[in-house]
């Protein structure tokens, strides 16, 4: 990594009593971790359990913790970066007064940014919530101008792969002309999800073609959270009979996190079949009657075989960093459900770059153009071998139908067949995962570059 001149001051946007500022790299210090630099404070510590932390520790970033309060922050030559973590959803960092985004941010903070001295930097890097929806941009907005924060002194930082094209668009149509700066940008493809392998102690051993575990289904499907999009596939699943050929997981109606009642299932339901139909709640949509009534039907069949395990006893906790090869090994591709399936958004979040680790062939249950995405960033997908002509569906239920056909061919193959296949689609899989280790580096650095040359 490139030495950068940079200053970090980090706050947690749901506590306002510790703020800091982390500066990195500082040339005499190598692999700084927040409790190195003050293990005392508890603010390093929430600090030390962030997505951004783990960002700048895992790519070897030096940062050194200065306490944000006690410092004279009215510094010169380059800004120094005040960065905000975000802790739930946009409903939650765009509360009423006094909980609005900024409220928690100190007047020192503040004056810093009001003068030039800093800019605040929004991170949001492992989450893709649609901007328009969530009326992020007009929030944003709103808050700056409520603290009189200069827009070019305020950068937003998010996983939604099409942020800055949409703010763009977004800009236009309002006759936007002072402009705050959008990253686009998932830090957890900088992850590397095989070095926190579940398995490790059974095996010994970090490369897959290691472990001599044959396929004994066609397909891996994780779920944890039950989205709707998520129920709607299990149905459908569940209608052509293909349950039993695959490694599946999804939780019980006791989850600890829920799981949508009655009326939020049919008006999700309703929006994933047709989202140019307006909400009805308890109503069928006229000429939608029997695709809801059928995945449902479905739904109610499928959900008495939960809850469903495939590596671990229980689905409560999150364990979105770890990694179980073993699956992989068991099965011939992955049905990559991803947490977002519908919206103004493309959000590629890890259970896609774990199947790129493994190196598992994919269909990809996510945004429309997800995988035209993933291949500007410089990945390989599998088509022809897999039909990826849904990634062109724009309407989420008809990609959803056209998903589930191509899994219904996938698994008409025979054992025989796919063992060849993947010798076929074997470059592809060792290109991506080089390529994913080139982009953890190279993809850090550009998007450090990116935020400092907004100062």
């Amino acid at each position: 990594m490139k030495n950068i001149n940079l200053k970090l001051m980090v706050d947690f946007i749901d506590n306002a009593s510790t703020e800091e500022i982390f500066e990195w790299p500082k040339p005499d210090l190598h692999n700084i971790t927040p409790y190195a630099c003050n293990g005392n404070t508890d603010g390093l510590t929430r600090f030390g359990h962030g997505f951004f932390p783990r960002l700048l520790d895992q790519n070897n970033i030096n940062y050194e913790y200065i306490n944000s309060i006690k410092s004279n922050l009215q510094t010169t030559g380059k800004k120094w970066i005040y960065v905000m973590e975000v802790c739930g959803g946009p409903d939650i960092w765009f509360g009423s007064n006094p909980n609005s985004l900024l409220s928690g941010v100190s007047d020192n903070v503040l004056t810093g940014v009001r003068d030039n001295n800093g800019i605040i930097v929004l991170y949001a890097s492992y989450e893709g919530f649609d901007p328009i929806r969530f009326d992020i941009f007009k929030n944003i907005k709103k808050e700056l101008e409520d603290k009189k924060i200069p827009s070019a002194n305020f950068c937003y930082v998010t996983g939604d792969q099409k942020s800055s094209f949409t703010y763009k668009e977004w800009c236009e149509a309002n006759n936007i002309k002072d402009k705050f700066h959008v990253i686009c940008y998932n830090d957890e493809e900088a992850v590397p999800f095989y070095k926190n392998r579940i398995n490790d102690r059974r095996f010994n051993c970090f490369k897959s073609e290691d472990i001599s575990v044959k396929p004994e289904k066609y397909f891996l499907c994780y779920n944890r959270r039950p989205h709707v999009h998520r129920m709607a596939l299990a149905a459908l699943l569940e209608k052509y009979n293909l349950i039993e050929d695959g490694l599946i997981s999804f939780p019980d109606s006791t989850f600890s996190e829920g799981f949508p009642d009655e009326a939020e299932l049919n008006e999700k339901l309703e929006n994933l079949i047709d989202p140019n139909t307006q909400p009805h709640g308890w109503e069928l949509i006229d000429g939608n009657e029997d695709t809801k009534k059928d995945i449902l039907h479905y739904w109610n069949k499928f959900e008495k075989r939960l809850p469903l395990l495939v590596d671990i006893d229980t689905l409560d906790d999150n364990l979105w960093e770890r990694f179980d090869i073993i699956p992989y090994k068991k099965t011939f591709f992955s049905i990559v459900v991803e947490t977002l399936f519908h919206g103004n958004t493309i959000f590629l979040d890890e259970k896609i770059w774990k199947a790129i680790e493994a190196r598992h062939p994919f269909v990809f249950v996510g945004n429309y153009h997800g995988l035209k995405k993933l291949k500007k960033l410089g990945y390989k997908t599998f088509h022809p071998h897999i039909n990826e002509e849904y990634d062109d569906i724009k309407g989420p239920g008809d990609r959803m139908f056209k998903i589930v056909k191509e899994i219904k061919r996938l698994t008409s193959l025979s054992f025989s067949e796919w063992e060849s296949l993947l010798k076929t689609i074997d470059p592809v899989l060792d290109y991506n995962v080089r390529w994913k280790e080139k982009r953890s580096v190279v993809g850090i650095d550009n998007f450090i570059k990116e935020v400092d040359s907004q100062r």
